[in-house]
C-alpha cells in the first residue's frame, strides 16, 4: 500500500494530545513538589501543621515591619546600626523558635502553640522598633495591636493580659525615651503622650475583648459537650431496651447483618437462639407489671451473665430474647442455652417476691449458607415453638 501524508488534522491532533501528556506530566510534578515543600515547611501532624502556620502568619507580619525598618535606614531617617541590630536578632529569635516547634520539641510545653511566647517576643522587638523607629514608629504601633488581636482568638486571657501589660510597661519606656530624645520639637510631647493614651486604652479593650472570646469559647464548648452527651443518649435510646438496657430488636438485625456478611465471606459459622419467659402473661396479671418488669431485668442480667464475652444478647419484644452466637455452631450453642436455662430456674428474679421462680423455653438454629436472617430466625421460633409445646422449660435445636 502507497505511504500517504498524514493530514492536517492529524498532525495537529497528535500534537495536541502530546502537549496535553506532557503538559500533566509537569503538573503533577510541579503537585508532588508542591506537596513535598508542605510537608518540608509545616508538618505531616495536623495539629503540628496548624501551630507552625499560625507562627508563620505572624513572622509575615514582622518581616513587613522589619522591611518598613531598613527603607527608614535606608533613607538615613534610622541610625543603621540600631536597625541591623534589630533586624538580625529578630531573625534569629524567629529562626530559633521555628526549630522549636518544626523539631516538634514544642509538644512538651504547657502551651504546644507557644502563643505566649510569640506575644511576648513580638512586643519586645516591636517596643525596641518604636524607640528606634523615626518617623516610621507607628508602624510598630499598627503591628502591636495586629499581633495582639490575633492572639485574642489563639491564647487563653492570662496569656493575653501578661503580654498587654509587657505591651503597656515597655511600650511606656519607650514613648517616654522618644519623647526625652524630641523635647525640644514643639508639641512633640504632647504627641507622645496622646499615643501612649489611646495605646492604653486600646490594650484595655483588647483585655475585655479577650475575657469576653474566652466565655464565649467556654460556652460554646459547653454546648458542644452537652449536644455530643445529648447525641449519646439518642444513639444509645435508638439502639438498646430503656429496660433491661440491652440492644433492641433494631440494633440486633444489624448485628445478623455484619454475621451473615463475615460467615459468606469466611464460611466460619453462627448460630441464634430466641428465648421467652413461660407464662409470663400469668407474672403480669398476678402480680402486676412492676414484677414483670423487675423479672425482665433480672433475666436480662442473668443471662448475659453466663454468656461467653462474643456472644450477644437483645431484647426483641414483651418476654422475647434473641442471642446471637458467633463462630459457634448449634450444638455448642445448644449447650450454652442449657446452662442459662438451668441457672435461670434456679435464683430468685424479684426482691419483693422471694418465692417467685420462672423458667424460659429456648429454640437454637444454626445458620445455612446463602439463607436469609428471616428464614433463619423463622426456624429458631419454630424451634421455640415445639419448645412450648413439649411442656416449656427446655430447649430444642432445629438445624
Amino acid at each position: 500500500m502507497p505511504y500517504q501524508i498524514p493530514s492536517s488534522d492529524v498532525v495537529t491532533n497528535a500534537t495536541n494530545a502530546t502537549n496535553a501528556a506532557h503538559a500533566g506530566r509537569a503538573g503533577g510534578e510541579r503537585a508532588a513538589w508542591l506537596v513535598a515543600a508542605k510537608r518540608l515547611i509545616l508538618s505531616d501532624d495536623p495539629k503540628q501543621r496548624r501551630y507552625i502556620l499560625s507562627y508563620l502568619i505572624g513572622v509575615a507580619n514582622c518581616v513587613a515591619g522589619a522591611v518598613a525598618l531598613n527603607m527608614g535606614v535606608s533613607r538615613g531617617a534610622i541610625d543603621a546600626s540600631a536597625g541591623r541590630w534589630l533586624t538580625v536578632t529578630a531573625l534569629l529569635v524567629s529562626l530559633g523558635l521555628y526549630i522549636v516547634l518544626r523539631s516538634g520539641l514544642n509538644k512538651r510545653f504547657q502551651d504546644p502553640g507557644m502563643t505566649g511566647v510569640q506575644m511576648k517576643t513580638g512586643v519586645v522587638y516591636l517596643a525596641w522598633g518604636y524607640y528606634i523607629g523615626g518617623p516610621g514608629r507607628t508602624v510598630a504601633l499598627m503591628l502591636l495591636f495586629l499581633i495582639l488581636m490575633f492572639g485574642m482568638f489563639v491564647s487563653s486571657p492570662r496569656q493575653l493580659k501578661i503580654a498587654c501589660l509587657m505591651s503597656a510597661v515597655l511600650f511606656g519606656i519607650s514613648i517616654s525615651a522618644v519623647a526625652v530624645q524630641e523635647r525640644d520639637v514643639l508639641n512633640m510631647l504632647h504627641l507622645h503622650i496622646v499615643y501612649y493614651g489611646v495605646t492604653l486604652g486600646i490594650l484595655a479593650s483588647l483585655v475585655y475583648m479577650g475575657g469576653e472570646q474566652a466565655r464565649l469559647r467556654a460556652r460554646l464548648m459547653r454546648q458542644k459537650n452537652e449536644l455530643a452527651a445529648a447525641l449519646k443518649h439518642i444513639q444509645e435510646l435508638a439502639s438498646h431496651d430503656d429496660l433491661t438496657g440491652l440492644i433492641n430488636r433494631r440494633q440486633m438485625n444489624h448485628l445478623l447483618a455484619t454475621e451473615q456478611h463475615r460467615a459468606l465471606r469466611t464460611g466460619r459459622p453462627f448460630s441464634v437462639c430466641m428465648l421467652d419467659v413461660d407464662h409470663f402473661k400469668r407474672i403480669n396479671d398476678g402480680h402486676g407489671h412492676g414484677v414483670g418488669d423487675e423479672v425482665l431485668q433480672s433475666l436480662a442480667q442473668v443471662v448475659q451473665a453466663e454468656l461467653r464475652d462474643i456472644d450477644v444478647l437483645a431484647r426483641w419484644g414483651g418476654e422475647e430474647f434473641v442471642i446471637l452466637f458467633p463462630d459457634t455452631a448449634a450444638q455448642d450453642a445448644f449447650s450454652v442455652v442449657e446452662r442459662v436455662r438451668g441457672h435461670l430456674a434456679s435464683i430468685m428474679v424479684c426482691s419483693t417476691h422471694p418465692d417467685l421462680r420462672i423458667t424460659a423455653s429456648a429454640g437454637v438454629s444454626d445458620y445455612r449458607a446463602d439463607e436469609s436472617l428471616s428464614a433463619l430466625l423463622d426456624r429458631a421460633d419454630q424451634a421455640l415453638y415445639q419448645a412450648k409445646n413439649q411442656g416449656r422449660n427446655r430447649t430444642i435445636i432445629l438445624a
